[in-house]
């Protein structure tokens, strides 16, 4: 599992104020000199906006106008290392990759030696794909660190090192990641997520015991943390079963997170799973009436999200067009396009079906 993504600590601003010139026979310098804010106004602003930028997270707000003013103040200001700070993490909560990674590498400009920095750098670059990049972010953030490296930095190499397919550096940064003490601003210690990395270490090598006993640590350890997502272990214990075609224990696991785990994310991810059960037993219509009938009884979840609604949606036409069901598809496509019309499988979807 991905170690989760640490955004800085917002620091809370004082309020601003408005610099007045009031003249009174002063000379042009002067007067040009009192105009320009004062290091003092341009800390109050910088302030308000951290501060400003908290509530609007807590509210759930939309911040593409917020955006905007942080991006003036980043103009107007671009000496000011926060600043450019505050705009990537505005861009990264509305998953703007490349226009965050583009603002945490202006940071850069003024100081790059920030472990926390660095981390969010290697977490917009993997998020782009460009895993050699993200690889020298995190490494960087270990090194800054020193022995206060967190668990997240390594689990998160160890997702790299997964994906480039050296299984070795991913097994010794996951070792790291449980062995790695409480980060020095106080972070949670992720060892779980190491854990759940060495079952995917395992299972890669065939070893398929110790990756059902690694899981079942990470579920016994994510149970004691009350942050920690524990239905995604759960998820990933399905996936060793299926991998290992071991297809009705995987029906059992599934079955269990379904009603253990009523997020909407787990959910569609427990349905999608359990449609392709269906599909490899050659029962491509059940697994088709599956997801109409998870969909069609608003089961997904009582906090269900509009996107992932709407990918359950795009999840449901992809296969009733496996199955031939062309004009279940288009209706599912068009209830796609009113729950988001920008969805990026909307085009794929109808490209399908033509």
């Amino acid at each position: 599992m991905l170690g989760l993504l640490v955004l800085l600590a917002v620091a809370v601003g004082v309020v601003g104020y408005l610099l007045i010139d009031r003249g009174g026979g002063a000379d042009d310098s002067e007067s040009k000199e009192r105009s320009q804010p004062s290091a003092k106004s341009i800390e109050a602003e910088l302030g308000g906006l951290q501060e400003e930028f908290q509530s609007l997270l807590q509210e759930n707000l939309d911040l593409s106008r917020f955006e905007a003013r942080v991006r003036a103040f980043t103009q107007d200001h671009p000496d000011q290392t926060d600043g450019h700070v505050l705009l990537a993490q505005t861009r990264i909560q509305q998953e703007k990759w490349e226009p965050a990674y583009a603002s945490l590498n202006k940071a850069f400009e003024h100081d790059a030696e920030v472990s926390e920095l660095q981390k969010l750098a290697g977490a917009c670059a993997a998020k782009l794909g460009r895993l050699e990049q993200a690889e020298v972010h995190y490494q960087s953030a270990v090194r800054i660190a020193g022995d206060g490296a967190d668990s997240g930095v390594y689990n998160a190499l160890g997702q790299i090192y997964l994906t480039l397919g050296d299984i070795s550096a991913a097994e010794i940064a996951f070792n790291r990641a449980v062995k790695a003490q409480q980060g020095p601003n106080g972070e949670q210690n992720f060892r779980h997520e190491g854990v759940s990395g060495l079952a995917d270490v395992a299972a890669l090598r065939g070893d398929y015991e110790a990756a059902h006993k690694s899981i079942d640590r990470a579920i016994r350890l994510g149970n004691a943390d009350h942050r920690a997502d524990v239905a995604a272990y759960n998820i990933q214990k399905a996936h060793l079963y299926m991998d290992n075609r071991q297809d009705d224990e995987a029906v059992i696991q599934l079955e269990y997170t379904w009603g253990a785990f009523p997020g909407s994310r787990w959910r569609i991810e427990s349905a999608r799973l359990r449609a392709r059960l269906y599909e490899r037993a050659d029962k491509l219509d059940e697994a088709v009436n599956h997801l109409a009938e998870v969909y069609g009884y608003h089961q997904i979840a009582p906090d269900r999200i509009d996107r992932e609604v709407a990918d359950f949606v795009a999840l449901l036409a992809e296969w009733q067009i496996k199955a031939g069901q062309a004009n279940e598809a288009r209706i599912s496509i068009d209830n796609l396009k009113t729950l988001a019309p920008d969805h990026p499988g909307i085009e794929s979807l109808l490209e399908a079906l033509r």
